[in-house]
């Protein structure tokens, strides 16, 4: 069952701010164990009166942030993906030519 589903005060930011404090602070509990996330609080974000909860992840190294009604897509488009590719070839070091093979020493340029 999905969250929203099991939770509709997480459908828009409206019904979020609307829910009751404990049962904000309920559905964090179920998310970060649902996600393998650690709950740290519920405060105000951006605006006094827009209550969000977040969570560390992945051994405490990114903070993720809960926003009622809102969606977001993992990973990078195709058109971010061919930006990085282009900046990364950029930035990678020429590939090594093989030596030039010609005789001893004395007759190398």
């Amino acid at each position: 069952m999905s969250l929203l589903n099991a939770y509709p005060e997480l459908a828009t930011i409206d019904a979020w701010i609307s829910a009751t404090d404990a049962k904000r602070a309920d559905i964090a509990a179920q998310v970060a164990t649902e996600h393998a996330l650690e709950f740290e609080t519920i405060a105000p974000f951006r605006r006094e009166d827009l209550p969000l909860a977040s969570f560390r992840g992945l051994d405490g190294l990114f903070r993720f942030v809960l926003v009622p009604g809102g969606s977001f897509s993992m990973g990078l488009s195709d058109s971010e993906l061919r930006v990085l590719e282009e900046l990364a070839a950029l930035s990678r070091p020429p590939t090594p030519r093989s030596p030039r093979r010609c005789g001893p020493p004395s007759r190398c340029p």
